[in-house]
């Protein structure tokens, strides 16, 4: 019998470094997003701190100034023991997916 659970995780990578300071701004936002999190903290207060600190940033891209824009509504997979990619989706508030517009 197997023993443990599944975890799941993301890196970025960029092979452009015009791309960094975004990279830093997604860094400084889940940093905040970590320190944020506690004991009684809803998870809507660690997302409105993370937007924030995404939102305050802007990325040169072509000579071009771009605020960043968080878009809302990501739901993240729900993962059972054993069962990879349930059906479920889990919705976190927390999810974020960084754009410029």
């Amino acid at each position: 019998m197997r023993t443990g659970r599944i975890i799941d995780c993301a890196f970025t990578k960029t092979f452009n470094d015009k791309y960094d300071p975004l990279l830093d701004a997604v860094r400084e936002a889940t940093e905040c997003g970590i320190k944020e999190a506690g004991i009684d903290v809803r998870l809507c207060d660690i997302g409105e701190a993370i937007e924030e600190v995404m939102e305050s940033h802007e990325v040169e891209l072509n000579g071009k100034t771009y605020k960043v824009k968080c878009c809302r509504n990501l739901n993240g997979e729900f993962i059972l023991i054993y069962v990879c990619m349930n059906n479920w989706s889990d919705v976190t508030a927390c999810s974020y997916l960084y754009l410029f517009n």
